[in-house]
């Protein structure tokens, strides 16, 4: 009864939207005391107990913290209510599975856009780290306000959050800083606990097969929409010339999203798996061994994890692929265009006007070409294999593998 009025009055203005349903910590910690539980059984393995109680803990602690954050959202509800008038128009998605260059991809084009953007007297706001990570007006005013008395407060937080607790490994292999521009997937895995990303909050979550109800969907959605309306608000967003550029993996939201945002566009990226395999591995290798104790994944259930994860994220690429190519073909209006990662590290002069073009934006030729400058330089500057776990590819599975099982999704997109 509980759960099915928190479901009834999800958005209702007096209730805080910020918090999942009471369902997803019980069905958590069930599944972490369960003597039986295993994190995947086709692999049989156990977790340690140490891991067992430190996700517990962590369970236990996000439910305390949980009504803290509930008054936060509140908050912001009684002091700036206005912000749910804010209108998102046209918004732009950049979506891409796991180390695809999408990061990149993103700030790029984030500071491609922004040039422009200054020259036609539009604006461009792409959602930050810090922004994601604590979606509340009130907390970010009052960021604002320590900014301006004393920036040594900000300086340590800033360290707090992305060394002390995310750790140079995990931010060697995908930087962040406080405001630079972040995927959304931030907010939905630390708050709602939805997508791949929630395994840097919960490992665990590596080997298990996320099966969501269509209302927490519904939920999440709703949610993201409210905090998205919070950072354009703040940010002075509210006019028509107002363009919101995302970037997330959620490759299940993203229809959720076309049916909530009928005016967005979305710019998909991908890249061969025997790329992408081995370096969400290391990733998330890291990821265990930061925040649940787990000094290292037996590498034959982290294959098995991988591999089932990329089979379900690339059939439903195919699936929005085809969709979306059927679409095209009946409308002249382009509402998604494809990037392969080899043509935007090869030739990202003709990517990026491709996708300059596809939006809609008339850059002059000369600030194109100061953008398209500084965007070759900071690409020499990448080095797109230095995180990758070669090993895992050369013992366990073979380029010729890899390339077999996704044969049709490789072919699809011309991948080599």
């Amino acid at each position: 009864p509980v759960s099915s009025f928190l479901h009834f009055t999800y958005d209702n203005s007096f209730f805080p939207l910020i918090s999942p349903s009471p369902d997803l910590f019980i069905l958590r910690i069930w599944s972490i005391l369960k003597p039986s539980f295993q994190l995947s059984p086709r692999c049989h393995y156990h977790m340690p107990v140490r891991v067992r109680i430190c996700l517990l803990i962590k369970v236990l602690l996000k439910l305390l913290l949980h009504p803290l954050t509930d008054v936060l959202w509140l908050l912001d509800e009684i002091l700036f209510p206005s912000y749910r008038k804010q209108p998102i128009r046209s918004p732009v998605f950049i979506v891409g599975g796991f180390r695809t260059g999408s990061t990149s991809l993103h700030r790029t084009l984030n500071s491609v856009l922004i040039a422009a953007a200054e020259k036609h007297r539009s604006t461009i706001i792409s959602p930050r780290f810090v922004e994601l990570f604590f979606p509340f007006l009130t907390l970010q005013y009052f960021f604002d306000f320590l900014e301006r008395r004393n920036s040594v407060v900000i300086s340590t937080l800033q360290r707090f959050f992305l060394q002390t607790i995310l750790g140079s490994e995990l931010t060697q292999r995908h930087p962040m800083t406080w405001k630079e521009s972040e995927e959304d997937d931030i907010l939905l895995a630390k708050y709602h606990y939805t997508g791949w990303y929630t395994m840097f909050f919960f490992p665990d979550i590596l080997l298990q097969d996320e099966k969501e109800l269509s209302w927490h969907k519904k939920r999440s959605i709703q949610f993201y929409k409210r905090s998205m309306q919070k950072i354009l608000w703040r940010r002075g967003g509210g006019g028509t010339s107002t363009l919101l550029l995302c970037k997330n993996h959620f490759i299940d939201f993203v229809p959720w999203i076309q049916h909530e945002f009928l005016d967005a566009k979305f710019i998909y990226i991908v890249r061969h798996p025997k790329y992408t395999i081995p370096s969400l591995y290391s990733l998330a290798q890291c990821s265990l061994k930061r925040f649940a104790l787990e000094p290292l994944l037996p590498i034959h259930v982290a294959i098995l994890s991988h591999l089932t994860f990329w089979d379900h994220y690339t059939s439903e690429e195919l699936k929005l692929f085809n969709t979306e190519k059927t679409n095209n073909d009946k409308n002249d209006s382009l509402r998604c265009c494809w990037i392969r990662h080899s043509d935007y590290v090869k030739d990202i002069d003709r990517v990026l006007k491709g996708v300059v073009e596809f939006l809609d934006m008339n850059m002059q030729e000369e600030v194109l070409s100061q953008c398209l400058h500084a965007a070759r330089l900071e690409q020499r500057s990448i080095d797109w294999h230095r995180c990758d776990s070669k090993h895992l590819i050369v013992s366990h599975i073979s380029d010729k593998d890899l390339s077999e099982r996704y044969k049709t999704y490789i072919n699809t997109f011309n991948l080599i």
